[in-house]
C-alpha cells in the first residue's frame, strides 16, 4: 500500500523490561487505561494501533488535531494515576500492509521517530516534534499553541530531534471519559513480544534524512510548507524526513520561488533560485553616436 500523511502517538513505560513480574502487570493495566483514553478520541476507521509489553503506538490518518487530542487525554490519566508514562507525538510518511495472516504491518519514519523521542521523554511528560507541531498548527492554531519549545535531544543513534512540550497549565480540564477498548479495524503489528530495537533495525533504511542543498544568489528567505526556515546564503542546507514539500524562496523584490519536492530516504538534491534584475540594453558609446552622426 502507498505511503500516507500521519501522525504517530506513542506511549511508553519507562524502564519497563527491568521491572518485576508484578510491577510488569500493573503498569501495564494502567497502560491500557492510558490506550483505552486515548482511543476513545478516535474515530475507528482512522487509527492504527499497535501493542506491545510497555508500549502501544497509534497512527491517526491525516488527522493531527485528532491525534493531540487523544494524546492529552491519555496524559491527563496517567498524571491521575501516577503513571510512569512517556507520550510521544510525530507527523510524516507511513505505510500500511497486511500479511496473509491479515495482521497488519506499519513501516515508516514517523513511527521510527515518535520511538525515539517517546526513548528521550522523562516518565510523565508529553513531547512532539517540530514536524508534528508544523501540521497540528495548519489545523488546530489553538491546540499548537499548547505545546513549548523544550530544546533539541540527541537520541542514541545520535540523531538530533527538535521537540516540543505540553504546557503543563493545558491539562486543566480533566473530566471522565468513557473507556472504550478498541477492536480495531488493525490489529498489532508487534506480537509475540517483539523487541522495539528490532522494529528501529528493520526501519533503519527507510528512516534515512533527505539532505536538500540550497544555492541561493543573492539571498533570499526559505519557506518549507509555509515555516520560516532560515535566510540564504547564511542557510545552505536542510535536512529532512522522507516525504512531500513546498519548498519557498522568497526575495522582496522578486516573485517568489516555489519547488515541489518529492524526497526519499538519503536522497540528496539542489534547489537552486536566482534573484536578478534583466540586464539593461547597454548604452551605445560617444563614438558610435558620433559616426552615426557623419
Amino acid at each position: 500500500m502507498a505511503a500516507a500523511a500521519a501522525s504517530v502517538l506513542l506511549l511508553r513505560i519507562d524502564a519497563f523490561e527491568q521491572r518485576g513480574v508484578a510491577d510488569q502487570l500493573r503498569t501495564g493495566a494502567m497502560l491500557d487505561r492510558a490506550l483505552d483514553a486515548a482511543l476513545a478520541r478516535l474515530e475507528p476507521d482512522r487509527r492504527i494501533v499497535l501493542e506491545s509489553p510497555g508500549f502501544a503506538a497509534i497512527a491517526v490518518i491525516g488527522d493531527p488535531a485528532a491525534a493531540f487530542r487523544a494524546a492529552e487525554a491519555a496524559h491527563d490519566l496517567s498524571a491521575q494515576e501516577t503513571l510512569p508514562l512517556s507520550l510521544a507525538l510525530d507527523h510524516g510518511l507511513l505505510k500500511r500492509d497486511a500479511r496473509d495472516s491479515g495482521v497488519a504491518r506499519l513501516a515508516g519514519g514517523a513511527l521510527t521517530t515518535a520511538m525515539a523521542v517517546a526513548a528521550l521523554a522523562l516518565p510523565g511528560t508529553m513531547l512532539a516534534t517540530r514536524a508534528f507541531r508544523e501540521r497540528l498548527h495548519a489545523t488546530d492554531p489553538a491546540a499548537a499553541r499548547r505545546l513549548r519549545d523544550a530544546g533539541t535531544k540527541t537520541d542514541g543513534e545520535f540523531r538530533a530531534h527538535e521537540v516540543l512540550a505540553r504546557d503543563p497549565q493545558a491539562g486543566a480540564d480533566i473530566a471522565r471519559r468513557r473507556w472504550v477498548r478498541a477492536i480495531g479495524v488493525a490489529a498489532a503489528l508487534v506480537a509475540g513480544g517483539v523487541a522495539v530495537r528490532l522494529i528501529r533495525q528493520r526501519m533503519a533504511e527507510q528512516s534515512r534524512p533527505a539532505i536538500v542543498n540550497l544555492d541561493i544568489t543573492p539571498s533570499g528567505d526559505v519557506y518549507l510548507d509555509g515555516a520560516y526556515k532560515g535566510s540564504a546564503p547564511a542557510l545552505t542546507r536542510l535536512e529532512l524526513p522522507p516525504g512531500t514539500y513546498q519548498l519557498e524562496v522568497r526575495n522582496g523584490r522578486f516573485k517568489p520561488q516555489v519547488f515541489a519536492l518529492q524526497l526519499q530516504p538519503g536522497e540528496e538534491t539542489q534547489v537552486r533560485a536566482v534573484f536578478a534584475a534583466p540586464a539593461r540594453k547597454a548604452e551605445k558609446s560617444l563614438v558610435e553616436r558620433l559616426k552615426f552622426w557623419k
